[in-house]
Protein backbone atom coordinates (compact mmCIF):
# COMPACT_ATOMS: atom_id res chain seq x y z
CA UNK A 1 0.00 0.00 0.00
CA UNK A 2 0.80 3.61 -0.61
CA UNK A 3 -0.35 4.99 3.01
CA UNK A 4 2.56 5.27 5.06
CA UNK A 5 2.48 3.65 8.20
CA UNK A 6 0.67 5.11 10.98
CA UNK A 7 1.47 5.59 14.77
CA UNK A 8 0.10 6.36 18.08
CA UNK A 9 1.35 8.43 20.85
CA UNK A 10 1.37 9.01 24.38
CA UNK A 11 0.82 13.06 25.76
CA UNK A 12 3.76 13.69 26.69
CA UNK A 13 5.54 12.59 23.48
CA UNK A 14 3.01 15.33 21.49
CA UNK A 15 3.79 18.17 24.07
CA UNK A 16 7.81 17.34 24.10
CA UNK A 17 7.89 17.02 19.74
CA UNK A 18 5.00 19.41 19.07
CA UNK A 19 4.40 21.88 21.66
CA UNK A 20 1.41 24.23 20.96
CA UNK A 21 1.16 22.04 17.90
CA UNK A 22 -1.85 19.74 17.43
CA UNK A 23 0.17 16.52 16.94
CA UNK A 24 -2.50 14.43 14.73
CA UNK A 25 -1.52 14.36 10.83
CA UNK A 26 2.24 15.22 11.60
CA UNK A 27 5.06 12.71 10.47
CA UNK A 28 7.98 11.41 13.03
CA UNK A 29 11.08 9.56 11.38
CA UNK A 30 11.51 6.82 13.79
CA UNK A 31 14.62 5.03 13.97
CA UNK A 32 13.76 1.23 14.21
CA UNK A 33 17.76 -0.32 13.98
CA UNK A 34 17.48 -0.94 10.43
CA UNK A 35 17.91 1.90 7.37
CA UNK A 36 15.93 3.25 6.62
CA UNK A 37 13.97 5.27 9.16
CA UNK A 38 10.44 4.97 9.13
CA UNK A 39 8.39 7.78 8.24
CA UNK A 40 4.69 7.22 10.39
CA UNK A 41 1.66 9.29 10.62
CA UNK A 42 0.45 10.44 13.64
CA UNK A 43 -3.21 9.38 13.95
CA UNK A 44 -4.13 9.36 17.96
CA UNK A 45 -2.85 10.47 21.19
CA UNK A 46 -3.07 9.14 24.42
CA UNK A 47 -2.43 8.89 28.15
CA UNK A 48 0.95 8.67 29.67
CA UNK A 49 1.68 5.39 31.39
CA UNK A 50 3.42 3.75 33.72
CA UNK A 51 5.56 1.39 31.30
CA UNK A 52 7.68 -0.72 34.05
CA UNK A 53 6.46 -0.29 37.30
CA UNK A 54 3.87 2.10 38.93
CA UNK A 55 7.04 3.56 41.16
CA UNK A 56 8.61 4.80 37.44
CA UNK A 57 7.92 8.09 35.87
CA UNK A 58 5.52 8.15 32.90
CA UNK A 59 6.98 7.02 29.77
CA UNK A 60 6.98 8.66 26.82
CA UNK A 61 5.63 5.88 24.30
CA UNK A 62 4.76 5.40 20.59
CA UNK A 63 2.49 2.77 19.52
CA UNK A 64 3.23 1.27 15.97
CA UNK A 65 1.28 -1.90 14.61
CA UNK A 66 2.80 -4.98 14.56
CA UNK A 67 3.74 -5.39 11.04
CA UNK A 68 5.51 -2.03 10.86
CA UNK A 69 7.52 -2.95 13.78
CA UNK A 70 8.08 -6.48 14.44
CA UNK A 71 8.79 -7.77 18.49
CA UNK A 72 9.98 -11.60 19.43
CA UNK A 73 7.59 -10.75 22.91
CA UNK A 74 4.67 -8.99 23.10
CA UNK A 75 1.82 -8.37 25.69
CA UNK A 76 -1.93 -8.82 24.91
CA UNK A 77 -4.48 -6.78 28.18
CA UNK A 78 -7.79 -8.70 28.20
CA UNK A 79 -10.78 -7.26 30.14
CA UNK A 80 -13.13 -10.02 30.92
CA UNK A 81 -16.04 -9.79 32.47
CA UNK A 82 -16.62 -12.46 34.68
CA UNK A 83 -13.65 -14.64 37.01
CA UNK A 84 -10.10 -13.32 34.87
CA UNK A 85 -8.23 -16.46 36.11
CA UNK A 86 -10.62 -18.52 34.19
CA UNK A 87 -9.99 -17.33 30.94
CA UNK A 88 -6.19 -18.23 30.67
CA UNK A 89 -7.55 -21.53 28.30
CA UNK A 90 -9.80 -19.72 26.35
CA UNK A 91 -6.92 -16.91 25.43
CA UNK A 92 -4.77 -19.85 24.38
CA UNK A 93 -7.18 -21.21 22.01
CA UNK A 94 -7.66 -17.82 20.11
CA UNK A 95 -4.03 -17.39 19.91
CA UNK A 96 -3.82 -20.78 18.80
CA UNK A 97 -6.46 -20.11 16.26
CA UNK A 98 -4.89 -17.34 15.13
CA UNK A 99 -0.93 -18.66 15.08
CA UNK A 100 0.27 -22.68 16.53
CA UNK A 101 3.85 -20.58 16.48
CA UNK A 102 2.57 -18.31 19.19
CA UNK A 103 3.09 -19.83 22.92
CA UNK A 104 0.88 -17.82 25.65
CA UNK A 105 3.02 -17.51 28.72
CA UNK A 106 2.96 -16.08 32.18
CA UNK A 107 -0.62 -15.04 32.60
CA UNK A 108 -1.28 -12.68 35.23
CA UNK A 109 -3.96 -10.59 36.58
CA UNK A 110 -3.82 -7.10 37.05
CA UNK A 111 -4.29 -6.98 40.75
CA UNK A 112 -1.24 -9.46 40.67
CA UNK A 113 0.47 -7.30 38.16
CA UNK A 114 -0.16 -3.95 40.53
CA UNK A 115 0.23 -6.15 43.38
CA UNK A 116 3.88 -6.80 42.77
CA UNK A 117 4.78 -3.15 41.57
CA UNK A 118 3.88 -2.11 45.24
CA UNK A 119 5.98 -4.80 46.85
CA UNK A 120 8.74 -2.62 47.75
CA UNK A 121 6.92 0.35 48.42
CA UNK A 122 4.78 -2.07 50.62
CA UNK A 123 7.43 -2.61 52.65
CA UNK A 124 9.05 0.45 53.24
CA UNK A 125 5.45 1.95 54.08
CA UNK A 126 5.03 -0.87 56.77
CA UNK A 127 8.17 -0.15 58.39
CA UNK A 128 7.42 3.77 57.89
CA UNK A 129 4.49 3.00 59.67
CA UNK A 130 5.78 1.28 62.42
CA UNK A 131 8.71 3.55 63.21
CA UNK A 132 6.55 6.55 62.85
CA UNK A 133 4.02 4.81 65.24
CA UNK A 134 6.63 4.02 67.63
CA UNK A 135 7.72 7.61 67.72
CA UNK A 136 4.45 9.29 68.05
CA UNK A 137 3.58 7.06 70.47
CA UNK A 138 7.15 7.75 72.51
CA UNK A 139 6.10 11.55 71.96
CA UNK A 140 2.96 11.62 73.25
CA UNK A 141 4.36 9.66 76.86
CA UNK A 142 7.21 12.17 77.04
CA UNK A 143 4.65 14.70 76.69
CA UNK A 144 2.13 13.58 79.03
CA UNK A 145 5.17 12.78 81.47
CA UNK A 146 6.59 16.03 81.57
CA UNK A 147 3.28 18.09 81.63
CA UNK A 148 1.90 15.82 84.18
CA UNK A 149 5.53 16.07 86.27
CA UNK A 150 5.57 20.15 85.86
CA UNK A 151 1.84 20.23 86.96
CA UNK A 152 2.16 18.27 89.65
CA UNK A 153 4.81 20.21 91.12
CA UNK A 154 2.59 23.11 91.06
CA UNK A 155 0.31 22.02 93.42
CA UNK A 156 1.42 24.31 96.18
CA UNK A 157 1.12 27.31 93.94
CA UNK A 158 -2.11 25.65 92.86
CA UNK A 159 -3.50 25.95 96.40
CA UNK A 160 -1.72 29.31 96.75
CA UNK A 161 -3.81 30.93 94.18
CA UNK A 162 -7.33 29.46 95.45
CA UNK A 163 -7.05 30.28 99.23
CA UNK A 164 -6.33 34.38 98.25
CA UNK A 165 -9.46 33.66 95.97
CA UNK A 166 -8.75 32.21 92.21
CA UNK A 167 -11.27 30.01 90.61
CA UNK A 168 -11.20 26.46 90.01
CA UNK A 169 -11.96 27.04 86.36
CA UNK A 170 -9.43 30.10 86.22
CA UNK A 171 -7.26 27.86 87.52
CA UNK A 172 -7.95 25.01 84.73
CA UNK A 173 -7.44 28.11 82.06
CA UNK A 174 -3.95 28.68 84.17
CA UNK A 175 -2.52 25.38 83.96
CA UNK A 176 -3.27 24.79 80.14
CA UNK A 177 -1.66 27.79 79.46
CA UNK A 178 1.32 27.06 80.97
CA UNK A 179 1.26 23.42 79.61
CA UNK A 180 0.41 24.17 75.80
CA UNK A 181 2.16 27.04 75.42
CA UNK A 182 5.36 25.20 75.21
CA UNK A 183 3.67 22.11 73.18
CA UNK A 184 2.52 24.92 70.55
CA UNK A 185 6.21 26.39 70.01
CA UNK A 186 7.56 22.77 69.61
CA UNK A 187 4.88 21.46 67.21
CA UNK A 188 5.31 24.42 64.96
CA UNK A 189 9.22 23.89 65.09
CA UNK A 190 8.42 19.74 64.66
CA UNK A 191 6.32 20.64 61.62
CA UNK A 192 8.63 23.20 59.53
CA UNK A 193 11.34 20.48 60.44
CA UNK A 194 9.26 17.86 59.63
CA UNK A 195 8.14 19.14 55.97
CA UNK A 196 11.98 19.72 55.16
CA UNK A 197 12.84 15.97 55.64
CA UNK A 198 9.30 14.82 53.66
CA UNK A 199 11.12 16.08 50.32
CA UNK A 200 14.20 13.74 51.36
CA UNK A 201 11.49 10.92 51.71
CA UNK A 202 9.47 11.48 48.71
CA UNK A 203 10.75 9.02 46.90
CA UNK A 204 9.82 6.10 49.25
CA UNK A 205 6.14 6.97 49.19
CA UNK A 206 3.84 6.52 46.38
CA UNK A 207 0.45 8.16 45.96
CA UNK A 208 1.24 10.22 49.67
CA UNK A 209 2.87 13.91 48.76
CA UNK A 210 5.48 14.75 51.91
CA UNK A 211 3.32 17.68 52.55
CA UNK A 212 0.07 15.02 53.40
CA UNK A 213 -2.06 17.81 55.15
CA UNK A 214 -3.54 14.60 56.87
CA UNK A 215 -0.71 12.84 58.64
CA UNK A 216 0.48 16.21 59.84
CA UNK A 217 -2.68 16.94 61.31
CA UNK A 218 -3.03 13.33 62.37
CA UNK A 219 0.21 14.18 64.44
CA UNK A 220 -0.46 17.13 65.54
CA UNK A 221 -4.13 16.22 67.07
CA UNK A 222 -2.30 13.23 68.96
CA UNK A 223 0.29 15.27 70.71
CA UNK A 224 -2.20 18.35 71.47
CA UNK A 225 -4.85 15.31 73.24
CA UNK A 226 -1.63 14.31 75.53
CA UNK A 227 -0.64 17.43 76.14
CA UNK A 228 -4.14 18.37 77.22
CA UNK A 229 -4.74 15.01 79.16
CA UNK A 230 -1.76 15.45 80.79
CA UNK A 231 -2.52 19.27 81.91
CA UNK A 232 -6.15 18.82 83.30
CA UNK A 233 -6.01 15.01 85.21
CA UNK A 234 -3.32 16.24 87.74
CA UNK A 235 -4.85 19.82 87.40
CA UNK A 236 -8.42 18.40 88.50
CA UNK A 237 -6.65 16.42 91.01
CA UNK A 238 -4.81 19.33 92.40
CA UNK A 239 -7.87 21.17 92.60
CA UNK A 240 -9.87 18.88 94.23
CA UNK A 241 -7.74 18.59 97.16
CA UNK A 242 -8.08 20.97 99.65
CA UNK A 243 -5.61 24.23 99.73
CA UNK A 244 -4.89 23.99 103.30
CA UNK A 245 -3.73 20.67 102.89
CA UNK A 246 -1.73 21.05 99.86
CA UNK A 247 0.39 23.83 101.29
CA UNK A 248 0.83 21.90 104.70
CA UNK A 249 2.08 19.34 102.69
CA UNK A 250 4.78 21.53 101.20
Amino acid sequence: SDRSPVVVISRSVGATLFPGVNPIGRRLGIFTGSQPSILAEVVGIVGDVHMNSLASEYSLAMYLPYQVRPQPVMRIAVRTAGDSASVAGALRQAVARRDRGLVLVDVKTMDTVVSKSLEGFSLRAGALFLFGATALLLAMLGVYGVLALTVNQRRSEIGLRMVIGASRPDMLRWVLWRGLRPVAVGLLIGLAAALGVGRLLGDLLFNVQPTDVATFGGVAVCLILAALASCLVPAWRALHVDPVVALRQE
